[in-house]
């Protein structure tokens, strides 16, 4: 017969294929069996496969409820594995544990056990794959928590048998508690605090001794010879005796009697008699000095300080006391009693070196004990920090450093000796470095590294090593004790140990070894706050799929910065020598804060803008007394600290909706305040991270957008029973899926930010100190040149400034005006200052003028470069003969000198150019000089041809070389002034000798009409705005009727100072003004009297320049018209000769008048006193005579100044004022006449239009006008400025002016003038020179010749008669103001009212536009400008001489200008010579901040009391201050602080000080009642203050406890515990950058010399952001961690270092990367929709076909390269499973399964079962989980819907659970599987997988007697397959028996074929010869046959399920 057979040798499914087309070998379907595919005769059969035998079972081992798997590793290194369970309780997460298999052992040991899923932090939903075993170390992440790292061996140590008992954290050996998530996230927590350093000094100098001199009494023989010695006991005879007198103690023994008497010659000191041994010492300091000690010695009396002034250097060889000791006898005496007479210590010594002459007197003298031996880090900024070293060996990132450690020495500079600063050099002999084992060390640090680092270098270095200390008998180390010395601090009268603790002693500087450099580099460890990836290869850690940033949601960052004086609160004295830490003056400083979380992360800087920026000034100018900031010791101080609240809100669910389909599901809640909750710009709603909890269980946390409930969609409402505000839903990228909503579930919306750090930007380049030398005047200018050391050459170059910090003599900070520009370097003394003069003779003709000037022609005279001299006028006063030495060679020089205010006035020196001698009688020379004598100085005669009577004459003869003062030096030339005058020139100067400088004329010109009398407001208008003048008028010019000069022809008049013609003059100025030009360039158009730039046909000047716009021209005093109001009047009329209304608005009868029209101020007081109406700025009646800068309001309704200038003095002072004007000045700006105004031609083509078109404020309409008009304005600048067009002058184009004019309106206003205009004036630009701050002048005819020095000068720009604006002035006809007809403004509108309609028919157009040419010529004349000096003086010139003003008019005086006559390069050094200092350069580019704080809290935390111990340590002092930010309020405890109060404990926001604030009786308050107390204290500001200067402080919130002091007599209370509201007000900084030395100087510099080191801003820098900073999901990125490799100890997995590239992104178009796989030496993203290959330690170039070529490189992570396919992962990574090279997994997203190897990707799914995959990939499911069986090579894919497997149902439709096994090796799926895995792993070749949280083997490895086939978790199943009989498809077969080879138990419950409709049920296989068979019985019927019950079973054949019975 013949036979069908089926022998399954290719072993597979194929669910695809048509029965007909199935291949032999292949099968339709299977169920838990295998297929023999090896070569043995096994090949092709099937078996059932090995059922499952439970390993571990934790059921009744502390489990709740019910355990889930989420993640499983195997450690094949150990052959151990590990999965990850969750304990759940109603489907949350009630515990978690890891639990760990041995395979060899076969034991079973649970590794971690988190009884409250607090630190494991397990999702029940979320499956862990990123889990790796990298020695000893298991990481893991979920993409939901921080990633983690447990260390195995250690938490061995817990030595678990079951899950219910919580793991401790070991250290070693040392069980440290509970863990805890921070002890076992990879993120390590790095030092929050920078340690304390407290410094021990060398050499101390003299003024700690207070009272301990050395005194040298000099003998006949006094001689001290370098080299020589001298012995104690001689000298007396051979050597001055030096000795000193000391306060001493008798140190005897205990209970000893002292007899009385006279003890001397104490030598030893000690004496031993009898019983009594006892040794003399220093009471106070022990004995002072030692033989073999080096004494520097110096003069008290000398200048300078040791060491650098040291006259005598010594060394000790003996000391001898002697003297008279007195003493009683004192029985039992203490161990120590005082001795009341003098002992002296007597030296013997070598002398070293000597600088004489010394004293041959007594003389006391400072001393100095030089030891360089101990000096540390002398030449440098040294700072410290530290690190922690944790058990794995990971190290942290460094803590805070440190601010430099550095100790000054005495100031003390000397330009010849020692040109630096010797105070800068470091005197330092030990450092103490303490309490760097703080409160918050994590339990996991074993190490501490000590840390330096050089100012000057970026490489830190390590000090040593801190372990903590093993006392004696205990085996767990303590941190309390290191170095062998106890570091715990007790507070003083407590027993209370320090918070933070660490001692170590720093006394040398060698270093112990250099750290990696990137280590500076690296703030934080940006370890991913949540990853969803991760692997290990390349011996780093990778990680995928990952955020960071911290999420920081809303807040408002208003920091503020202010600055203030450094305090200290601890008993340390300033230093010794004067100086004192401060942050620099002169600079700019912003802060920025930076937010830290839990780990230590870091943002970058948020600065806050203006509030927190801030420029120290020089001067502090909160008072008038001066007050320097370069010479205090400053602190930088932050407030408005932006609150972040560590929960930002806390919401209970109310209801839920699922509706929401695609973007996830609704949740609603009830909020009050939602509007804090959204960014409200985008569309209400806003993104949070948020945690779910669940019966307190988090089962979610990522982002969601929390809404509005207004926005809520229709269909999305709430659900009823419940009113709510607002709702939120799941986001559609979020990175895990997340459960149902429920009512009653908690969500927090919170913020990573738990501290901050202050950071301090100073962007200013670096500066230098100068010392300086000499001072010689110049020659040509009278300016200095300063000398300089050569060694400073570096420091400066030409153009740059430098300032002037300290005076010369004096340790005092210079006040004045101290900037000086350097105009010149040379390197080089000039050559002027090489001359020195040497005087042949002063001459004076012998009392009679005219035996020395004969000719009264060619005497001295201004003008003049000619003099004729008699030879015997100078011979006869014993002089050489002047021809001779002029004919040989000799340069020769005159001067002339007169008797001056007590003293002598100089001129200029004159060079002798030509002389001859004329034999003639007198014998006379005939002179030439180099040049005029000039106008200075004219006062060699008094008038013409009459001599100065006191006249003398000075020839002197010149002596070039260079001298040796000049050597080794340069030369610097600065302009003089009276800074230079006072605080550098009186080097050059010893006697009272002036020069003149300038000497103009001057004239007086008043009005009598000005403030009173005609044509002004009555008294009662006047004085309520207090506009009266301060000073009687005396004289008067007397040109107006109405007493002002208001007319052109007036001034005209005025202006000829009685000479009858017009001209230029300088006068003192009380005369009528008309209006002002402003001065500024670029006014603030903002104001309502301008219009807005291009309105109005506003013309924009090209260069911006606004300056000569007289359309900006009007009343610039902030006098207007009582009334408060603008609207001044609206009852006056205007009308013409011809009627009818005359103004602008056409038609309205009545106009109205603005203040902005003018001010009722309409002239100059001449001198005065200035008072409130000048300068009250702020409060009150404002000052009406105070200047604004520009037209428009001068202050606000607050008082604030808008365009306010300080021109008359400070606010409310009293100084004393002189307006000094010149007028005319420059030249006439426009000529001709209307034809020449007429540019365009034609006046008719300027027309209004209609009538009316404007209101009254002119907001409406603009002038019409043809396009071809212009108006040619020539000089004079307009461009239509004015508010609105009603107040607008000549508003139509303007002519382009020519050169010639533009040069005109540029000299308009300047006094100097120009040549190539004809007005140029050397004198008074040699005079407007002086017009300058520090000057002194005299006024010739004043006969007391007082001096007055200039303080400041202002200069206003003043029209004399015309204004170009509309004016207003008083009608006191009508007793209103009204305006002014005179104005351009008026013209104008005049004119344009002619042509408001057809200009030809109005026969006023013409004579109207005349009318304005007319004008605006007067307007541009040159007699209607004038300059005024605002000058204000030291001193009233009034009150102390004839009043100036009194001038007569055409009367004149001369003020004298002079300043300090020297004799030429005549200086002289100083010992205390002044300091200047270089201007930087701002950095404005850098926007580097520098770490400047440690990390404090946001807020106190009421559960963990790190928060407050990070705010103030044990043992921090404490003070309490007033509320500074409840003003006015003010604490009744203001003041009454106790210095030694300190920190006892904290307890979260409660502080517990010892001893505490006095309690007060204040009001009747009860001192011992905590109510009363907390009355007057809450509010209050409490400061912590360190010992760093730096403080913090916060609010008091309530008093907790009042004690009586125990120890007190009196009946005292404290209080002794304060509740403090939970966020800091304020923080002081330790930041410095410079010490002060309170005399101006101010060094950051290493010994002040060039290119040494410095103090920078800070270690660690960071930056700003542009772009917005928000939590990022890098989900295309990678990140990898340091290099790791336990051979070397080296474990840097912890180190993310964002300095250096660590990061690598995929294209975002492959979907987020859900699973990395590290294969080879490659590594494998797998994305949601593609799988790239990224070459790892190597890159790949391509060649020209595309193939890559692999390359060695540095690159951690190369390039990335997609495989061939478009298939990614999904989101199903647990789908992932891989076996050596081998990769499987599903991409659910397109239905396949896949295996990645080494030929690429294959679509596994392919292979026979497509179409099933496809369709089952569609369903939904709890899990769907990928696991590789290596025993039997199979890929087990598990499809978990949540139940557990049921053969009866269909398990392979849609959303069943089943499992289905692909092998290699047919390449194709075997069979489908019963078992449901949570999770799978194979280990030594066996494969287990986790069902319940239980572990169980799939092999017989515990040796069973009995090991059950097809039995999967204690469930027995079947076996089946269905073989397909498809030989010969077309061929109609009948089948009656099926038979098959093997073992007995097999069962076929249906065989089929395609012919039949139903299959027919088999009965019992029967053994027939080793075969079994069975009939087959046709029970159906065949499609197409009516009969069949003649016909076998026929068709092709299915055997369906059979199975083997079990």
């Amino acid at each position: 017969m013949p036979e069908i057979k089926n022998s399954f040798v290719r072993g597979r499914m194929n669910l695809d294929l048509d029965e007909r087309l199935i291949p032999s070998g292949e099968y339709r379907e299977a169920l838990n069996i295998q297929v023999s595919t090896s070569e043995d005769s096994d090949v092709g059969s099937v078996q059932n496969v090995p059922g499952n035998q439970e390993i571990a079972n934790f059921d009744e081992l502390g489990v709740i409820g019910e355990l889930i798997c989420i993640g499983s590793i195997s450690d094949e290194k150990n052959n151990r594995l590990y999965w990850f369970v969750v304990d759940t309780n109603d489907g949350i997460a009630v515990r978690s544990a890891i639990i760990e298999y041995n395979v060899d052992l076969q034991l079973t040991t649970p590794i971690v056990v988190d009884i409250d899923n607090t630190f494991l932090e397990f999702s029940v939903n979320n499956y862990i794959t990123g889990i790796n075993i990298v020695d000893d170390f298991l990481f893991f992440t979920d993409g939901i928590t921080e990633p983690k790292k447990i260390n195995i061996e250690q938490f061995r140590k817990n030595n678990h048998t079951d899950i219910s008992i919580n793991s401790d954290f070991f250290v070693f050996d040392e069980n440290k508690g509970p863990t805890t998530k921070e002890q076992i996230t990879v993120i390590k927590q790095k030092p929050t605090k920078p340690p304390v350093i407290e410094l021990t000094r060398t050499n101390p100098s003299f003024s700690t001794y207070k009272n301990v001199e050395i005194t040298m009494r000099p003998t006949n023989l006094f001689t001290l010879e370098p080299g020589l010695s001298y012995d104690v006991n001689s000298q007396a005879n051979t050597a001055p005796v030096i000795e000193f007198e000391l306060p001493m103690q008798i140190i005897v023994n205990a209970g000893a009697n002292i007899p009385g008497g006279s003890y001397t010659d104490l030598a030893n000191n000690t004496y031993t008699g009898g019983p009594y041994n006892y040794m003399i010492r220093d009471a106070q300091f022990g004995v002072l000095v030692s033989v073999g000690q080096t004494l520097l010695l110096s003069d008290v009396l000398s200048t300078g300080s040791l060491p650098n002034n040291a006259q005598v250097k010594i060394i000790i060889d003996q000391i001898k006391y002697v003297g008279g000791l007195n003493v009683s006898a004192l029985p039992g005496l203490p161990n120590a009693v005082p001795v009341t007479d003098p002992i002296y210590a007597r030296l013997g010594y070598t002398v070293v070196s000597v600088d004489p002459p010394l004293p041959a007197v007594d003389t006391v003298y400072d001393y100095l004990v030089e030891d360089f031996s101990r000096i540390l880090f002398e030449r440098g900024f040294p700072r410290f920090s530290y690190r922690y070293k944790y058990q794995d060996g990971e190290y942290s990132a460094f803590g805070p450093f440190t601010e430099v450690a550095f100790e000054t020495g005495s100031f003390n500079i000397h330009p010849t000796r020692e040109p630096y600063n010797s105070a800068m050099e470091n005197n330092i002999s030990q450092i103490l470095l303490k309490q760097f084992v703080t409160y918050d060390i994590p339990k996991g640090v074993v190490e501490i590294d000590l840390l330096y680092k050089p100012e000057n270098s970026t490489t830190v270095y390590s000090l040593d090593t801190i372990k903590p200390y093993l006392l004696s008998g205990d085996p767990n180390p303590a941190w309390t004790t290191v170095n062998n010395s106890n570091s715990n601090i007790l507070l003083q009268n407590s027993t209370e140990q320090a918070s933070d603790t660490g001692y170590y002693v720093l006394d040398t500087d060698v270093i112990y070894a250099a750290l990696p450099e990137n280590q500076l580099l690296r703030p934080y460890d940006n370890v991913p706050k949540k990853a969803k990836s991760q692997d290990f290869t390349a011996n780093r850690l990778i990680y995928g799929n990952y955020i960071q940033n911290l999420n920081l949601n809303d807040y408002d960052n208003n920091l503020a910065v202010r600055y203030a004086d450094r305090r200290e609160y601890y008993g340390l004295k300033e230093n010794e020598r004067g100086s004192k830490q401060s942050v620099k003056s002169q600079r700019t400083y912003q802060v920025g804060i930076s937010f830290l979380d839990l780990y230590g992360r870091e943002t970058p800087v948020f600065s806050s803008g203006n509030t927190g920026s801030l420029i120290i000034p020089y001067d502090d100018n909160i008072t008038s007394v001066f007050l320097g900031n370069a010479s205090r010791s400053l602190q930088l101080v932050v407030n408005n600290i932006p609150k972040i609240e560590h929960v930002y809100q806390t919401v209970k669910v109310t209801g839920v909706n699922h509706s929401g389909g695609s973007v996830g599901q609704y949740f609603f809640f009830e909020i009050s305040d939602m509007n804090n909750l959204l960014a409200q710009e985008y569309n209400n709603f806003s993104v949070h991270n948020i945690k779910q909890y669940r019966a307190g269980q988090l089962i979610y946390e990522g982002p969601v957008r929390i809404w509005n409930q207004e926005s809520v969609n229709s269909g999305s409402a709430s659900p009823s029973g419940g009113t709510t505000k607002g709702h939120g839903r799941y986001e559609p990228f979020s990175s895990s899926s997340p459960g149902d909503w429920l009512v009653d579930d908690v969500v927090t919306i919170e913020t990573d930010a738990k501290f901050f750090k202050i950071f301090v930007k100073e962007t200013a380049s670096e500066y230098y100190n100068l010392v300086l030398d000499r001072v010689y005047r110049a020659e040509d200018d009278g300016n200095l040149w300063l000398s300089f050391p050569s060694s400073d050459r570096n420091k400066l170059k030409e153009d740059d400034f430098i300032i002037l910090k300290k005076s010369i003599n004096a340790d005092v900070q210079v006040e004045d005006e101290n900037k000086f520009k350097v105009i010149d370097i040379s390197n080089e003394a000039p050559e002027f200052i090489r001359s020195k003069y040497k005087t042949l003779g002063t001459f004076d003709g012998s009392g009679n003028l005219s035996n020395l000037y004969p000719d009264t022609g060619l005497q001295p005279r201004e003008g003049s470069p000619k003099l004729v001299i008699s030879k015997d006028g100078i011979l006869n006063q014993n002089a050489e003969d002047l021809q001779n030495l002029f004919d040989n060679g000799i340069s020769l020089s005159i001067k002339f000198q007169k008797d001056f205010n007590n003293g002598i006035v100089n001129s200029k020196r004159y060079d002798i150019v030509s002389m001859d001698t004329v034999n003639s009688s007198p014998e006379i020379y005939r002179i030439t000089l180099d040049r005029q004598i000039e106008e200075q100085d004219s006062w060699v005669e008094t008038s013409v041809g009459v001599l100065e009577p006191t006249l003398k004459t000075t020839i002197r003869l010149e002596i070039n070389k260079n001298w040796e003062e000049f050597q080794g030096r340069f030369f610097v030339k600065i302009l003089s002034n009276i800074t230079t005058a006072q605080h550098l020139e009186t080097l050059i100067s010893s006697e009272f000798q002036q020069v003149f400088t300038a000497r103009p004329e001057i004239f007086a010109l008043i009005d009598t009409g000005l403030f009173q009398g005609a044509g002004n407001p009555p008294a009662s208008v006047v004085t309520s705005n207090g506009l009266t003048s301060n000073y009687e008028q005396t004289t008067t010019t007397n040109l107006s009727s109405n007493g002002k000069t208001d007319t052109q022809a007036e001034w005209q008049t005025a202006l000829g100072f009685g000479t009858g013609s017009t001209t230029s003059r300088w006068f003192i100025d009380e005369m009528y003004f008309a209006a002002h030009q402003p001065t500024i360039k670029n006014p603030d158009f903002t104001s309502n009297v301008y219009s807005n730039p291009g309105q109005y046909n506003h013309f924009i000047p090209a260069n911006g320049d606004y300056q000569f716009d007289v359309s900006g021209s009007g009343s610039l005093l902030n006098a207007k018209p009582p009334g408060g109001s603008d609207l001044i009047t609206s009852t006056a009329s205007y009308s013409d000769i011809g009627g009818g209304v005359e103004f602008f608005d056409f038609g309205v009868e009545n106009d109205n008048v603005y203040s902005f029209d003018g001010g009722i101020i309409d002239g100059f007081e001449g001198v005065f006193q200035a008072n409130q109406t000048y300068n009250n700025y702020t409060g009150g009646p404002k000052a009406p005579r105070a200047w604004k800068s520009q037209l428009g309001q001068g202050w606000d309704s607050s008082g604030n100044a808008v365009y306010g200038e300080e021109v008359y003095g400070s606010q409310n002072s009293t100084g004393f004022f002189m307006h000094l004007s010149y007028s005319k000045v420059g030249v006439d700006l426009w000529k001709g006449d209307s034809d020449d105004l007429n540019a365009g031609g034609a006046i008719n083509s300027w027309y209004y239009g209609d009538t009316n078109i404007v209101s009254n404020d002119g907001s409406e309409n603009v002038t019409e006008y043809d396009s071809s008009a212009k108006i040619d304005l020539q000089g004079i600048q307009n461009n239509n400025t004015q508010g609105g067009y009603a107040r607008m002058v000549c508003n139509v184009p303007q002519a382009q002016p020519s050169p010639l004019e533009l040069e005109k309106r540029e000299a308009q206003w300047d006094p100097v003038g120009t040549a190539s205009l004809g007005n140029y004036s050397a004198s008074n630009e040699q005079f407007i020179n002086q017009l300058s701050s520090g000057n002194q002048f005299t006024f010739a005819n004043d006969t007391s010749g007082e001096i007055f020095t200039i303080l400041d000068v202002h200069v206003k720009r003043i029209y004399n008669h015309t204004a170009w604006n509309r004016k207003m002035k008083w009608d006191a006809d009508n007793s209103v103001f009204i305006e002014d007809r005179s104005t351009v403004h008026y013209a104008w509108h005049r004119f344009a009212q002619a042509s408001e309609a057809n200009p030809s028919s109005n026969s006023n157009v013409q004579d109207r536009f005349d009318d304005l040419a007319d004008v605006i010529k007067r307007f541009g004349a040159a007699d209607n400008r004038r300059v005024c000096y605002i000058i204000r003086l030291d001193k009233d010139p009034q009150a102390l001489l004839s009043n100036p003003e009194a001038l007569a008019f055409g009367d004149s005086d001369f003020m004298q200008f002079f300043k300090p006559y020297i004799a030429e390069n005549e200086s002289e050094i100083s010992q205390n010579p002044a300091v200047f200092e270089t201007e930087p350069k701002e950095d404005l580019d850098l926007d580097i901040y520098y770490e400047a704080t440690q990390a404090y809290p946001l807020e106190l935390d009421n559960e963990d009391n790190r928060y407050g111990y990070l705010s103030g340590s044990v043992g921090d002092r404490v003070t309490v201050d007033y509320d500074i930010f409840n003003y006015p309020y003010v604490s009744p405890l203001t003041g009454l602080t106790l210095l030694n109060n300190r920190i006892k404990s904290w307890d979260g926001d409660t502080i517990t000080l010892d001893t505490g604030f006095l309690s007060q009786a204040i009001g009747g308050a009860d001192p011992s009642d905590e109510v009363d107390q907390a009355a007057l204290l809450v509010g209050s500001i409490i400061k912590i203050h360190k010992k760093d200067y730096s403080y913090v402080s916060y609010k008091i919130k309530d008093v907790v406890t009042v004690s009586q002091y125990a120890n007190s007599a009196q009946n005292e209370f404290y209080i002794t515990q304060i509740q403090l509201f939970p966020d800091i007000v304020e923080v002081g900084l330790s930041y410095f950058n410079c010490f002060s030395f309170g005399n101006g100087v101010e060094s950051n510099r290493i010994r002040d010399d060039f290119n040494q080191q410095f103090i920078k801003n800070g270690v660690k820098a960071s930056t700003t952001l542009q772009e917005q900073y928000l939590q990022d999901r890098r989900t295309s990125g990678l990140i990898f961690s340091g290099l790791y490799n336990k051979n070397t100890s080296l474990n840097d997995l912890n180190q993310f270092i964002m300095a250096e590239k660590i990061t690598k992104e995929l294209e975002p178009t492959y979907g987020s990367i859900q699973k990395l796989f590290a294969r080879d030496s490659d590594l494998i993203a797998l994305c949601e929709d593609k799988i790239v290959q990224i070459f790892a330690d190597k890159d790949a170039i391509f060649n020209a076909d595309g193939n890559p070529q692999l390359v060695a490189s540095n690159r951690v992570l190369g390039q990335s390269r997609p495989f061939v396919g478009e298939y990614g992962i999904s989101k199903n990574p647990e789908t992932f499973a891989s076996s050596s090279y081998r990769a499987y997994f599903a991409d659910k997203q397109r239905g396949a399964v896949l295996r990645l190897s080494m030929d690429g990707l294959t679509p596994i799914s392919d292979a026979g079962m497509k179409d099933w995959f496809r369709d089952k990939l569609k369903g939904n499911y709890f899990n769907i989980v990928g696991s590789y069986d290596t025993n039997k090579d199979h890929y087990n894919i598990t499809f978990d819907s949540g139940n557990n497997f049921n053969s009866t149902d269909n398990f392979k439709d849609e959303d069943s659970s089943v499992t289905v096994s692909y092998k290699e090796s047919v390449k194709g799926w075997v069979s489908f599987k019963g078992f449901i895995q949570e999770s799978g792993v194979s280990c030594v070749n066996t494969y287990f997988t986790i069902r319940n949280g239980n572990l169980y083997a799939h092999d017989n490895i515990l040796n069973l007697p009995v090991f059950m086939y097809n039995e999967f978790y204690g469930d027995g199943q079947n076996s089946y397959i269905t073989s397909v009989f498809n030989n010969s498809p077309t061929t109609v077969k009948h089948f009656n028996t099926l038979n098959y080879d093997g073992q007995q138990g097999w069962v076929c419950d249906f065989f089929n074929t395609d012919l039949h409709d139903d299959g027919q049920t088999l009965g019992d296989f029967i053994n027939k010869e080793n075969k079994y068979f069975a009939t087959i019985f046709n029970s159906g019927s065949i499609s197409g046959v009516e009969d069949t019950s003649s016909f076998g079973f026929q068709g092709i054949g299915i055997a369906d399920s059979i199975q083997i019975n079990i």
